[in-house]
């Protein structure tokens, strides 16, 4: 779950080049999880036990974007278009981020599909129970996700937009990510900070544990709403990384950590803002040991060729 504080301490924000660095997200995903508020996984088979941060299963399916009338108050459809171009540009490359973690695969729905809820007051079990009507009316597969805008009006009891609750992930009879929306008039870069971060680090911690169960990483948390940073990947229309200090770009990502710092809080700049296509090399194995024994060896033989070539032509 993505989280932050209500408008007067939001404004506290320290900005370094193209790196967001703030003090007022904070992802509590992993306490949802932790209630055990999505278990009924019909697809996934992951283990609790499962040690290992490369993941055993990752998503394999599409995302399907769902326009929710709560109760009378709903997010307008130019927006939900506007969340739907966001993810079509940016899911191939949280896709590749996450493969680190294992194949994976998120295709996208360009069809928004319409519901009505009964109220604009609901519970994530209930949200459930909706998610699960939505996907048996549509007939939409068990390895497939909705994603689902929830509007200004509306209240998640379990993300209440009023203690700065952004979003999160989970498992019905099917993977979910819920995100509180946080204005109207949507734009593609969202310089207004509406949705964006929230969307993109949801889709990248559903892509990697799609069953929520804690079998896999939170691969956002270290880089994006968790640890007191908030670290942005920049993009042009065509998907190629901007670098750091991007300052006319398309759209953008919240920072999907390397598995290498996965469980570091926060994790480094450098496991959060690189290219997709270029991902940064794992350390070397204890602590460096190897590299100073291969440096060592290629030493020795320089050595041996160099007294060779003496001896020889000396």
């Amino acid at each position: 779950m993505l989280k932050t504080f209500p408008k007067g301490i939001a404004n506290v924000v320290v900005i370094v080049t193209k790196m967001i660095k703030t003090i007022n997200r904070v992802c509590h995903t992993r306490k949802l999880k932790e209630k055990g508020c999505f278990n009924r996984s019909k697809f996934y088979f992951h283990s609790v036990f499962n040690p290992n941060t490369k993941a055993v299963a990752l998503f394999n399916g599409t995302i399907h974007f769902v326009a929710i009338n709560f109760g009378g108050v709903s997010v307008p459809l130019s927006d939900i278009k506007v969340a739907l171009q966001h993810t079509t540009l940016s899911s191939p490359i949280l896709a590749k981020y996450c493969s680190q973690y294992g194949p994976n695969t998120i295709n996208v729905d360009q069809n928004i599909i319409s519901f009505d809820a009964p109220s604009n007051a609901f519970s994530d079990s209930q949200l459930q129970s909706w998610i699960d009507t939505i996907a048996r009316q549509n007939n939409i597969p068990h390895n497939d996700a909705l994603i689902i805008l929830s509007p200004q009006g509306a209240n998640n009891a379990d993300a209440p937009i009023s203690q700065g609750v952004l979003g999160y992930h989970g498992m019905a009879n099917l993977a979910y990510s819920f995100i509180n929306v946080l204005g109207t008039g949507l734009t593609l870069n969202d310089k207004a900070d509406l949705y964006a971060e929230a969307l993109t680090h949801e889709i990248g911690e559903m892509a990697v544990d799609p069953a929520a169960d804690l079998s896999n990483p939170e691969d956002s948390d270290p880089c994006s709403g968790n640890c007191n940073v908030n670290y942005r990947n920049y993009f042009d229309s065509s998907g190629n990384w901007l670098g750091i200090n991007a300052i006319n770009y398309a759209f953008f990502t919240a920072g999907i950590a390397t598995p290498a710092e996965v469980n570091k809080c926060p994790a480094s700049v450098s496991a959060c803002i690189y290219n997709p296509n270029a991902q940064p090399v794992p350390p070397i194995p204890n602590g460096g040991n190897l590299l100073k024994w291969l440096i060592a060896i290629l030493g020795i033989v320089g050595a041996l060729i160099v007294t060779f070539l003496l001896h020889v032509f000396g």
